[in-house]
Parts: C-alpha cells; sequence; structure tokens
C-alpha cells in the first residue's frame, strides 16, 4: 500500500508547494504584482526573491511574464525599466523552460523600445545585456534587434562602452572566472646594516702617582718641670670623727 499521498508522509516544503499548485493563476499573478511593486531600483535582492517566485510558480508562467513585460513597457523612470529588465534577464538564465519561450516572443519589441526610450547611460547598460544573450537565443532573433536598431547606433554605443575605465569584479556576481597565477615577486634581499666606522680601543685613564706620606716628626716632650707632689696635710678639724668620738662614754661620765 502506497503512502504518497498521506499528508503525514509529506515534509512541510512539499505541503507548501502542494498548497501553491492549487491556487489558481490569478491569485499567483496577483502575488506576484504586488512583489513587483517593490522593485523600483536595480536590487540585487528583490530581483533574486522575484526570481524564486517565478521558479516556484511556473504553472503560472504566462501570466508572470506578462505582468514582467507591462512593467518594462510602462516604465516611466530609466532606472526601474532597467531593473525590470534584468528581473527578465534573470528569469530567462536562471529558470528558462517556459519564461524563455514566452519572452522570446516578443523580446525584439520589448527591447528595442526600451533602448529607444533611455538615454545613453542606460543604453550602455542594455547592450551590455544583449551581448549576453547569444548562448539563451536564436541568432536570427538577435540579428532582428540590431537591425532595428541600427548597426551605426550600436556601434556607437559600442565605443562609449570601450571609454569606461575598467570595472574590478565583484566576487559575489562573478560565476566564472578565470583563475590567473599569483603575480612573481622579486626575491627580497637580506637587509644590509649600515657600516658603523671601525671602533677606537678604549684607553685607559693615566693613573697619576699618588703623593707619598711624609714621614712624622717625633712629638716634643713637655719641657715643663714636674713639680714635686707636696703632701696633703689635713688640719685638725678635717680629721675623720672617729679619732675625736673616742672612747664617748668615758667622756661623758665624770
Amino acid at each position: 500500500m502506497s503512502h504518497s499521498n498521506d499528508p503525514k508522509q509529506l515534509s512541510p516544503s512539499s505541503t507548501q508547494h502542494a498548497t501553491e499548485d492549487e491556487r489558481p493563476n490569478t491569485d499567483i499573478a496577483i502575488e506576484f504584482g504586488y512583489r513587483l511593486k517593490d522593485l523600483t531600483f536595480n536590487d540585487a535582492i528583490v530581483i533574486n526573491k522575484l526570481m524564486h517566485f517565478a521558479r516556484d510558480n511556473i504553472k503560472a508562467s504566462a501570466e508572470i511574464a506578462a505582468l514582467v513585460e507591462d512593467r518594462i513597457s510602462k516604465s516611466t523612470s530609466h532606472t526601474q525599466r532597467l531593473a525590470t529588465l534584468y528581473l527578465m534577464d534573470s528569469i530567462i538564465k536562471n529558470v528558462g523552460r517556459a519564461y524563455k519561450t514566452i519572452f522570446a516572443r516578443d523580446l525584439v519589441n520589448t527591447y528595442c523600445s526600451s533602448f529607444e526610450a533611455v538615454d545613453d547611460t542606460v543604453r550602455i547598460s542594455l547592450l551590455k545585456l544583449y551581448n549576453t544573450w547569444s548562448v539563451h537565443f536564436e541568432p536570427a532573433l538577435l540579428e532582428q534587434i540590431q537591425q532595428r536598431l541600427g548597426n551605426e547606433e550600436m556601434a556607437r554605443i559600442g565605443e562609449l562602452i570601450k571609454l569606461l575605465p575598467p570595472k574590478q569584479p565583484n566576487k559575489q556576481n562573478v560565476h566564472h572566472r578565470q583563475s590567473q597565477p599569483p603575480p612573481q615577486t622579486k626575491p627580497q634581499q637580506p637587509m644590509q646594516r649600515p657600516q658603523q666606522p671601525p671602533q677606537q680601543p678604549m684607553q685607559q685613564p693615566q693613573r697619576q702617582p699618588q703623593p707619598q706620606p711624609q714621614p712624622q716628626q717625633p712629638m716634643q716632650q713637655f719641657n715643663q718641670q714636674q713639680r714635686p707632689m707636696q703632701p696633703f696635710n689635713q688640719s685638725p678639724l678635717q680629721q675623720p670623727q672617729q679619732q675625736q668620738m673616742h672612747n664617748p662614754i668615758h667622756q661623758n661620765v665624770k
């Protein structure tokens, strides 16, 4: 027994796509029209979201392509017209299939009417876009565009492109870029130290001779005559009291 129709076995993404496929094409076209209003200039994020919406709702490719072509023809702003042409180019190159066939039906009128309505600055961008279509459309279709615009006019815009300064490629937008060998660098020579003058040997300071000590002269003796010491005569009053107080008891008793 197959369980492919069991909603429990469906992943959230498959359920979402199934819900979108069940919607009528008119509802899908209305939603795309609302989202298309956000594209007012060359915004890569908005263009990428609209391209994914067109890819996920390819069943409404006729309605979505009609909205894109109508936006291009009715745009009064050169910036908005160029941004919508970039959206058409993104859908052709990234989704292809039914969109490529639908856009090819009126590509000559869509491209040429835009080329004739803008100035040279936008024409330079349109000619660059035209040069990338050689692998996506038949050569006969591209020749019709060249015949309508004129070889002289397209050659004039081509000369303006040559005068533009080279643009640095953006790594996020470049898908195919040939790898170039790294630039050869000259081997670095060792750094030479500046030559210093030869250092002269340090001269030791000459020691000065120390003065020799002079011999000390003997000290002169004191020439004064030493007087002989005289004996100390004690007066009777200065004699010790012990002699006076001899036999105190006999002196008091008479």
